[in-house]
């Protein structure tokens, strides 16, 4: 998708349009105040920021919960809470999330994965070993993961950072320019 300079939303590239459920979405005629025909595509462009910051990668809303992320994507594109997104834009949504992952992306996404299982395995383990219940293994088992953590953790930044610069190649303007902040990809 690219910005619309006018709007400053997200507007379909060529290219996505090629995509039979991006087409369906942008050829919707919605009928609103300042564009009754439908030709201005006004609320278009609303759908189609709701399906970006909902599914791009590095959106700005991606560290809120579900609920929160989607009410602060309604407040910034003007949606009110009766606009339901229909099948469609569910759909759209998933194919553009689906669209932006790489390796890399996989593989941060399970190492933190692993973080979260592991996190949860150690409180458990360190729950055994306050009660006073665990087993040698468990103990020798807690403490070979304590040793082991700053390189795991280590592993999961050089992950991060290998995925940022493959997103900041994507996320590249004409000329080799950098998009800021405030751009979309």
């Amino acid at each position: 998708m690219v910005l619309n300079e006018e709007t400053n939303l997200p507007e379909p590239s060529p290219e996505i349009l090629t995509i039979p459920q991006f087409l369906e979405v942008w050829e919707t005629v919605y009928k609103i105040d300042g564009d009754r025909d439908g030709t201005k595509k006004k609320f278009n462009l609303r759908i189609f920021g709701y399906i970006h910051f909902h599914a791009v990668y590095d959106s700005r809303f991606r560290q809120l919960n579900k609920e929160e992320k989607d009410l602060k994507i309604r407040e910034l594109l003007k949606l009110t809470s009766k606009w339901i997104p229909d099948p469609e834009v569910l759909d759209c949504i998933r194919i553009y999330a689906d669209m932006q992952i790489t390796a890399s992306q996989e593989l941060v996404d399970s190492l933190e994965g692993t973080n979260i299982d592991l996190s949860k395995w150690v409180k458990a383990k360190r729950a055994l070993i306050a009660a006073g219940t665990a087993e040698p293994r468990d103990v020798s088992a807690y403490l070979d993961i304590m040793e082991r953590l700053p390189s795991l953790i280590e592993t999961v930044k050089k992950a991060k950072i290998t995925l940022e610069r493959e997103h900041d190649v994507l996320a590249t303007g004409r000329g080799g320019r950098r998009l800021n902040l405030f751009e979309l990809p």
